[in-house]
């Protein structure tokens, strides 16, 4: 947002069992802890609402975010 009228201050974006189990949890303990607000996308098909874009979600969360933290791993 070019305005710095942030909502979040990390965007954090990531998919699969082996992050979301363990890296993940360490590092929003982390966020946490030194009061940084995160919006956390989970991309988790069953948990989407019926209706809901894909595409307006993320793109609201990175909007509303003063920088993005995409989480990458070997799976």
């Amino acid at each position: 947002s070019p305005s710095g009228n942030w909502l979040y201050d990390v965007f954090l974006s990531f998919r699969g069992e082996d992050v979301r189990k363990g890296f993940l949890s360490h590092m929003i303990k982390k966020f946490k802890s030194k009061g940084i607000n995160i919006y956390i996308y989970i991309y988790i098909d069953d948990e989407m609402n019926r209706g809901q874009s894909l595409s307006t979600m993320l793109v609201h969360g990175i909007r509303k975010s003063r920088i993005a933290i995409v989480v990458l791993s070997e799976n």
